[in-house]
């Protein structure tokens, strides 16, 4: 095929639809590379000069995410909500984000088991152990990426109601535990934020390698500007509602292993006890200043994870 013949019309053009996916992946990574400059101006240009002419959901995502980066979460939420359930796979991050009663979970419908995975309790562990079950190779911690066959955004009213006479299973942990858990193994060991920052050492004003009392000061700067600091901090009525009736058996993440006990009961497998993702990393050093913002965390933005989850005599 040469130049002259697609000018002169004997090749013909692409289907629409084929030219339309080229410009959405190409305004998905101008508007990326933007924001990895951090120069959001242009990437809300760009992805608001798409939007005036054509609509994708995609698009709407990638520029509510800018919203929410910028601090904007009023806007970020109403155009996650407008979109996010016409999405391939939509992420629980966003989900959470737009605040409407869904969750994604994994359905096991040969074994009427439901999972909900909570990131930082034992998730891989137990996605490991499913893996197993269903006659597949172990992934250890890269198991998060093999169990997608299984995933499906669900409202909290069918675990009610579709999904009454199912199992309904969850692994928690205390938000301070998770908190610690994830600085020490993701953001000191794994580097996850400096990934995140494009390798950079401070990205939109914010170290990549912070200390935890960093961390814990731009709590909420953090939760704006990385994206894998706002998967792993979200609280867990994010992920599980507020009714923690509905669920059959939820598990401390001390009692991982009971979890996949109740899989290896359900499936009758020789499933073995698995724990992925040890930290090498020494227990966290918590000053006076570290465990008041940490005690006003508590206070604020985990209060009602606490009060559903965390109480004795929680009603819900």
């Amino acid at each position: 095929m040469d130049a002259d013949s697609v000018r002169q019309g004997s090749v013909p053009l692409p289907p629409i639809d084929e030219r339309k996916a080229a410009g959405v992946a190409k305004i998905l990574q101008e508007s990326s590379k933007a924001i990895a400059e951090e120069n959001v101006d242009k990437a809300l240009t760009l992805l608001r000069s798409y939007l005036e002419v054509q609509d994708h959901p995609d698009v709407w995502l990638k520029l509510a995410r800018v919203y929410r980066l910028i601090g904007d979460e009023i806007v970020a939420r109403s155009m996650m909500r407008n979109v996010i359930l016409r999405l391939n796979r939509p992420h629980i991050m966003d989900i959470i984000t737009a605040k409407i009663p869904y969750t994604k979970l994994l359905l096991l419908e040969n074994l009427k088991l439901i999972y909900i995975n909570i990131p930082k309790c034992g998730s891989s562990s137990l996605k490991d152990a499913i893996l197993v079950a269903s006659s597949k190779q172990r992934q250890l911690e890269a198991s998060h990426f093999h169990v997608q066959e299984f995933e499906k955004v669900v409202a909290f009213q069918e675990l009610d109601s579709t999904y009454k006479d199912y199992a309904k299973v969850a692994i928690t942990r205390h938000p301070l535990d998770r908190l610690r858990s994830y600085y020490r193994k993701n953001i000191r060991e794994a580097q996850s934020l400096v990934r995140d920052a494009q390798g950079k050492s401070v990205y939109y004003g914010l170290s990549s390698n912070p200390s935890f009392s960093e961390v814990l000061r731009n709590f909420h700067e953090y939760r704006k500007v990385f994206d894998d600091f706002r998967h792993h901090t979200d609280p867990m009525t994010g992920y599980l509602g507020l009714v923690r009736s509905r669920y059959s058996n939820l598990f401390d993440v001390s009692d991982t292993n009971g979890a996949i006990g109740l899989l290896r009961t359900l499936t009758g497998e020789d499933i073995p006890d698995i724990h992925n993702m040890r930290s090498e990393s020494s227990t966290l050093s918590i000053s006076k200043e570290d465990a008041d913002l940490e005690n006003q965390l508590l206070n604020t933005f985990y209060r009602k994870e606490l009060e559903v989850y965390f109480s004795t005599d929680s009603k819900n």
